[in-house]
């Protein structure tokens, strides 16, 4: 799917999405999450950006219960910057912070705050 779209075949990679939902596990959570992000790719690519909108905010919310690695990382970050080119500057910086976190990244001035 991800090949018809760079290659400018929404439909194709449309189809492609749709066979996928049939045939991957519900326990494939990041793989339902990376396919939930190319398919808001392909509604932005059709002019659909309401529906864009709805495929990322899925894509983040069954990433928000994978373990964090380094492939759960890149995935934050595509759907932050996805979110930002939609235009909800909002959702894009909580997934930009939940790549942070999913990379390992902290802050030493939140460490060392008193408690």
């Amino acid at each position: 799917a991800r090949t018809h779209l760079m290659m400018g075949e929404t439909t194709a990679a449309r189809d492609v999405l749709g066979q996928l939902a049939v045939v991957v596990p519900e326990s494939a959570t990041f793989l339902r999450a990376d396919a939930a992000s190319l398919a808001g790719q392909v509604a932005a690519a059709l002019g659909r950006m309401d529906e864009a909108r709805e495929r990322y905010h899925e894509g983040i919310h069954l990433l928000s219960g994978v373990v964090a690695d380094r492939r759960v990382s890149n995935l934050w970050y595509e759907l932050a910057e996805l979110l930002d080119e939609a235009g909800d500057a909002a959702a894009s910086r909580d997934a930009y912070r939940a790549a942070a976190i999913a990379s390992g990244a902290s802050s030493t001035r939140r460490a060392m705050q008193p408690r």
